[in-house]
């Protein structure tokens, strides 16, 4: 896992969804974990992903 300061951040254009990659780009990878961050009420809208890609999402609180 990365820190921080070390991760890419994605933020939506209203700061509502923040999204930071956990594992470095540079390496090759079975699976990718992300932190995501979601203000009440914010939502993010993207594509789908391709055939045989799928989403797990996790709540850990």
């Amino acid at each position: 896992m990365l820190s921080a300061s070390q991760s890419k951040r994605l933020v939506s254009a209203s700061g509502a969804f923040v999204n930071r990659a956990l594992f470095p780009f540079d390496v090759a990878r079975p699976s990718e974990f992300y932190e995501l961050r979601l203000s009440p009420l914010g939502e993010d809208v993207s594509e789908g992903h391709g055939p045989g890609v799928g989403s797990i999402p996790t709540k850990l609180a």
